[in-house]
């Protein structure tokens, strides 16, 4: 298995399918890396995604709200203390900064926020949930995933990007 059998450029990320909180997550610098990220991440799941990195991106993220009429709360910004949000840097306090809102500007936190809704409606979702973004340096987002069961921890991030619209998790 190669990269370019894939058909993608390195960096890239290997991931279970059906995980969270970022475990078995592994970076693939160089080709020599695939093989044990994708045997890692077989360890979690029988099934595996393999997505291209983008280069100078920053981790965004958007809980949408709400069941017939969902909304979307403002973007929040992550700026990890690892290399990327792995497990150690989404649950270890303090070792993650977080920003609300997000440091975009107003066009790219509109799209940002119409993808997010567009993507919970899409999937029928219902509740909450949150949508994971990339956003490129030229401002394109993409969508990572949709997290129909987000965290509410106390370092979970839809209670922290709710609060950003005065809405509170007791």
């Amino acid at each position: 298995i190669s990269a370019r059998a894939l058909g993608l450029g390195l960096p890239l990320f290997v991931k279970p399918a059906n995980l969270g909180s970022s475990v078995g997550i592994s970076k693939v610098k160089t080709e020599a890396d695939l093989a044990p990220a994708v045997e890692l991440a077989l360890e979690f799941d029988r099934k595996v995604v393999v997505e291209a990195g983008v280069a100078e991106a920053r981790e965004i993220e958007c809980a949408v709200l709400g069941n017939d009429d969902p909304e979307a709360s403002v973007a929040g910004e992550i700026i990890p203390s690892r290399e990327f949000y792995d497990y150690e840097a989404k649950y270890t306090p303090g070792s993650t900064q977080y920003f609300f809102p997000a440091r975009l500007s107003p066009e790219v936190d509109a799209r940002v926020c119409r993808d997010a809704e567009k993507a919970y409606r899409s999937l029928g979702c219902a509740g909450a949930a949150r949508v994971d973004f990339i956003v490129a340096a030229d401002g394109t987002p993409f969508i990572l995933e949709v997290n129909t069961l987000p965290g509410m921890t106390g370092t979970s991030l839809v209670p922290k990007i709710a609060a950003g619209k005065g809405i509170s998790f007791p």
